[in-house]
């Protein structure tokens, strides 16, 4: 064979094999290209799949998170409810306590641990007490049972000592309260024009055992200033001179039916076992009528009542029992008319003893015995409510009407006799 066409066979032979490698190295090159870019496109669906993964948890911790406050809210709000109910189950308790206490004279000068802040505790002291007129309220030096509250970090120890715990961690804000409760009803239900608000009333310097307080002038009008908010409604009075010659000092009633206030009774004015009621008074005409007279509403019944009695000269006293029995009354005379007088009405329960004042001098007492006073309704003054059908009515002023949950001594009528003459 010769030379050239032994070199054009390998010649060809070699573009043929240059031929296969370059169609090798171009599908090589494709198929990378393809698994790049297959690559790349799982890549970006892996980083889609991811980003909504994340979404999702980022979601599901919003949630959590709002899951933990709202758990840690009604925690803290069932713990509050707890704490509140507990509170309000020791707070009864130990109410019901003290007030089985008062009822069997060993607390009579007022409640123990009493919400209002001016309801003090002791009423007399030891040189004040007689016989038939004591209040069996002793002092805390005399009376082992009665002790002052301990503080609110103090610790009981168990021999009966006491020790100052650490101080706790500032309290979180409040919530709001519950709404209140409306007051007891009136009597007789029925409505007058409105007044302008009064002022504020006051709530210092309270006498020991004051559980109402209305100084019926021109400032307060029917507004128990008491602080236990048995606040009255008027019907047609007017104001007049006070005890001290005050201007407004005094409530003034016209003597009918229409002339009156109505007090409702929360529970405060409920004196079952020990009364004093007294007040300022200037009658004006001959004839009945109430100074204050406890009425079973919608009944012609009567619970406890003091008026002034027949011919206007006779002060007049009947402590009723809680089932509207008449008890023996004391009404003895002594009553002047066109004349300002303190009077007072008191009863005993230990003793068993009432009494009369006028100007904080005894003028008829009686053994009237143990008696579950009626004190338990509403009060009227001036006159009962239309649906009595009882026409009387008080003529004259009334200023500083008083009850007290105990039966005052005379030395301590004399003081609030004083103390109210000028208004004060």
């Amino acid at each position: 064979m010769s030379s050239e066409k032994l070199l054009g066979q390998r010649y060809s032979g070699s573009r043929r094999d240059r031929s296969q490698v370059s169609v090798v190295l171009v599908l090589s090159v494709g198929l990378a290209t393809v698994v790049c870019v297959v690559v790349i496109l799982e890549l970006n669906r892996s980083n889609s799949e991811l980003n909504k993964v994340n979404s999702e948890l980022n979601k599901v911790n919003s949630e959590l998170t709002s899951l933990k406050i709202d758990f840690a809210s009604l925690k803290a709000k069932l713990e509050a409810e707890k704490s509140a109910g507990s509170l309000e189950t020791a707070f009864r308790e130990r109410l019901a306590v003290v007030e089985t206490r008062i009822q069997d004279g060993v607390y009579v000068s007022g409640w123990e641990g009493n919400p209002k802040p001016n309801a003090l505790t002791d009423v007399a002291s030891a040189s004040q007490k007689n016989d038939t007129e004591g209040n069996d309220a002793l002092s805390e030096a005399n009376h082992p049972r009665y002790r002052q509250k301990r503080s609110a970090n103090s610790l009981t120890l168990p021999v009966g000592g006491c020790a100052q715990g650490p101080a706790g961690r500032d309290g979180r804000d409040g919530r709001d309260g519950q709404p209140g409760r409306d007051g007891a009803p009136g009597v007789s239900g029925e409505t007058d024009l409105a007044g302008p608000p009064g002022p504020p009333a006051p709530r210092t310097n309270l006498e020991p055992g004051l559980v109402g307080y209305w100084p019926l002038n021109e400032e307060h009008g029917a507004r128990d200033v008491s602080g236990y908010g048995n606040d009255g409604v008027t019907f047609s009075t007017g104001v007049a001179e006070g005890p001290g010659g005050e201007t407004g000092g005094a409530m003034y009633f016209h003597g009918n039916q229409g002339s009156r206030v109505e007090f409702p009774n929360n529970g405060a004015l409920d004196a079952r076992s020990y009364i004093t009621l007294q007040a300022w008074i200037y009658p004006q005409e001959t004839g009945d009528g109430p100074i204050f007279n406890y009425q079973p509403a919608g009944s012609t019944d009567y619970g406890v009542h003091f008026w002034i009695h027949p011919t206007g000269s006779v002060l007049w006293i009947r402590f009723n029992d809680r089932n509207a029995q008449h008890r023996h009354n004391l009404q003895p005379s002594g009553i002047t008319q066109n004349e300002w007088q303190f009077v007072t009405a008191t009863y005993h329960r230990t003793s068993g003893v009432q009494k009369l004042y006028r100007n904080a001098i005894e003028i008829g007492s009686g053994d009237l015995g143990d008696v579950d006073l009626g004190t338990q309704f509403p009060v009227t003054m001036g006159a009962r409510p239309t649906f009595t059908g009882d026409t009387r009515g008080y003529k004259g002023r009334i200023a500083h009407m008083q009850v007290y949950n105990v039966a005052l001594t005379q030395a301590q009528i004399q003081e609030a006799m004083e103390r109210t003459r000028n208004g004060g």
